[in-house]
């Protein structure tokens, strides 16, 4: 009698076990925030021209100390004339020359460079605006944990819920643990010090194929 018992109990066993990308559940909400956070967030990264020229001191030297010593940019000293001198009539006075040091990307930094057309100011602005700009890329954000989630309401012909989760960032390069670093980008250091810690909320619709991020988070 028990091993009758235990043969039709696998058939029930094999169908509970079963999951739809319809039901709602932790897997499949990580599944739709994870696939949503690739889309429009494939890389976390900062805004950074290749090469740039600062003049000198008026700039805070710490900040591209700070990533000249990680190796991601070398820097040389140049002069330039001053382009708002005006000589007297007959004035044999030298122009006057401008400091300035010149930072450009080296190879490592290049590894970790995406260049784009420019659409707003780069961090490290260049005295003549470029007309290319791009980011150093530090990390890939993902889903850590779903921590629950709103029961469905109807919004429309649709079912929404809102769904509260926490993130990790995965491949995060050396030289963005750097102290030094998370010290003067401080966008770098607000998302590795939420990671695991800062709850984050993004709506999800039902869909026929599953859940589907909406565009409000």
């Amino acid at each position: 009698m028990k091993l009758i018992m235990i043969a039709v109990s696998l058939p029930i066993l094999a169908l509970t076990a079963c999951s739809s990308k319809t039901d709602e559940n932790e897997k499949n909400f990580t599944l739709a925030i994870q696939q949503h956070l690739d889309k429009t967030l494939p890389s976390l990264c900062i805004p950074f021209a290749s090469s740039f020229e600062l003049q000198i001191p008026n700039y805070d030297e710490k900040k591209y100390q700070a990533f000249e010593s990680a190796g991601l940019i070398s820097s040389v000293d140049i002069e330039k004339d001053n382009p708002y001198w005006v000589n007297a009539y007959g004035s044999t006075a030298p122009i006057p020359k401008f400091k300035f040091k010149r930072f450009t990307l080296t190879s490592e930094g290049k590894k970790y460079y995406q260049e784009t057309d420019i659409k707003a100011r780069p961090q490290f602005v260049a005295v003549q605006a470029p007309t290319k700009a791009g980011s150093l890329c530090y990390g890939k954000v993902a889903v850590d944990k779903v921590v629950k989630w709103t029961a469905p309401v109807q919004n429309g012909d649709a079912q929404v819920v809102r769904v509260t989760y926490l993130y990790t960032v995965n491949d995060l390069t050396d030289w963005a643990k750097k102290p030094e670093i998370q010290e003067t980008s401080h966008k770098i250091k607000d998302m590795l010090d939420g990671a695991g810690k800062e709850e984050l909320i993004q709506e999800l619709m039902l869909t026929n194929v599953g859940w589907e991020a909406t565009e409000t988070h």
